[in-house]
């Protein structure tokens, strides 16, 4: 697992990276992509909604996801 966080123009930026398992679902999407597939981490979404932040998901299942976030500071 790789994580990194930089404060950027837009705000605090985490990136998490894994080879696991990945979500049951393939491909890239936002919040709204994910709400529409009633996929991913409801908790993270959740917060992430609660800091008016952004959030996309890449998955593929057997290999691995990545998570990016960004939250205004």
């Amino acid at each position: 697992m790789t994580v990194s966080a930089t404060r950027g123009e837009h705000g605090l930026e985490v990136a998490i990276e894994d080879n696991g398992s990945g979500f049951a679902f393939s491909g890239s999407f936002n919040l709204d992509g994910l709400d529409r597939l009633h996929a991913g981490p409801i908790s993270i979404k959740r917060r992430i909604r609660l800091l008016e932040g952004e959030l996309r998901i890449d998955s593929k299942p057997g290999e691995g996801a990545k998570l990016k976030i960004r939250v205004p500071l």
